[in-house]
C-alpha cells in the first residue's frame, strides 16, 4: 500500500493512469487477490491525502465498480478524504 500512497502523492497523471488501469482490470482467476489489490490501491490513494487524489477517487467512485467490496472501499475512502481535507481547511 505504501507504494500506491507514494505514487498518489506525486500527483502525476501517469500514476493515476496506472491506478485507473488497475482498477478497471478484471480476471477470471485470482478474483480475491485482485479485489485485495484494488482495495490496497484505494487505501493508498486515500492515505496520500492530496486534493488531486481526492478528485480522482471521486471520479472512480461515481463510475462505480462491479465488485461490491471495492465499491464500498471507494465510498469509505471518499468520505475519509473529504473529512481530512475539510479539517485541514478549518485548521489552516
Amino acid at each position: 500500500m505504501a507504494v500506491f500512497t507514494g505514487l498518489a502523492k506525486t500527483g502525476q497523471q501517469q500514476a493515476f493512469d496506472f491506478f485507473n488501469e488497475q482498477l478497471a482490470s478484471s480476471s477470471l482467476f485470482g478474483k480475491k487477490t485482485m479485489r485485495e489489490m484494488k482495495k490496497n490501491i484505494i487505501n493508498g490513494i486515500v492515505n496520500s491525502g492530496s486534493s488531486v487524489a481526492f478528485e480522482f477517487l471521486l471520479g472512480i467512485d461515481s463510475a462505480g465498480f462491479k465488485d461490491k467490496e471495492v465499491s464500498a472501499a471507494a465510498e469509505r475512502g471518499c468520505r475519509r478524504m473529504k473529512e481530512r481535507l475539510t479539517d485541514n481547511k478549518k485548521e489552516g
